[in-house]
């Protein structure tokens, strides 16, 4: 397969509009925080991802048939990223995915993108040039010579693991939100599990749950944790939430506040 591809379905767009509604029904539930990089708004984030990690109703199905349509494998891996306006926790830095010839990565957006949201470097997935490029460009920063993605409601990308790219700094003033599915063809598919069928009910019951679980300071600082709340949400939606909150926090609140994390 080429290094990089570019597909347009209107799915992308029913994706979209499905991922709007969750987070209205957040936002009507929940603070949209005031800015990035604060333990309120990796929750907020954590949340939002969660949900549309774990949509089983529209988001991950149609994305996991658009991408098997494309690439024949099982899964090896899907997250969701979501940027803020200047996020600097979700700004990347030049890399590659992997160097692995039987997989596939599939790029997926579930927002509009106001920015560029994603460039690459053209010719960079060769077998000699994918590590250095990937080096020099992690360390400094820099590349020679890029292109970006054109990013409409209706295209979706796939790349090779060994693509150097980069994720950009959101320089719109809204969210920004993208699924990242990893096909590998030396796994049989199967259906992933801990999904759920959300309804704007339940929806609503987790964002309201999330909120008053989770305690901060007039710095947006966590300061405690309402266990019983807390494990009152849908156990598949906490194994998703709680790691994706570590990852960018570095900070275990379970453990924090006297109870260590028991899935």
């Amino acid at each position: 397969m080429e290094e990089l591809s570019e597909y347009r379905n209107e799915i992308v767009s029913l994706m979209q509009k499905r991922f709007a509604f969750i987070k209205s029904v957040v936002d009507s539930v929940m603070e949209f925080p005031g800015s990035a990089g604060s333990h309120k708004a990796e929750v907020y984030k954590s949340t939002l991802k969660s949900l549309a990690r774990s949509d089983q109703q529209l988001i991950l199905e149609y994305a996991l048939k658009l991408a098997t349509a494309e690439f024949c494998g099982g899964i090896h891996l899907i997250y969701a990223m979501l940027h803020l306006p200047n996020d600097t926790n979700e700004k990347g830095n030049w890399h590659r995915d992997g160097d692995s010839d039987v997989q596939r990565v599939f790029w997926l957006p579930l927002t509009r993108y106001e920015y560029n949201g994603l460039s690459y470097v053209p010719r960079s997935s060769s077998t000699l040039l994918s590590r250095p490029l990937s080096v020099f460009g992690s360390r400094t920063g820099k590349v020679l010579f890029s292109n970006d993605l054109e990013i409409t409601s209706d295209r979706f990308f796939s790349w090779s693991p060994r693509l150097v790219h980069v994720g950009n700094l959101n320089t719109s003033g809204q969210l920004s939100c993208a699924l990242q599915i990893f096909l590998d063809k030396s796994k049989k598919y199967a259906e992933p599990c801990h999904l759920i069928r959300y309804d704007q009910a339940e929806i609503a019951r987790i964002g309201e749950a999330v909120r008053r679980a989770f305690r901060f300071n007039d710095c947006d600082e966590l300061v405690g944790l309402d266990k019983a709340i807390f494990y009152q949400l849908p156990q598949s939606f906490r194994e998703f939430m709680l790691p994706i909150y570590m990852m960018r926090t570095k900070t275990n609140p379970l453990e924090r506040f006297g109870e260590r994390v028991n899935f």
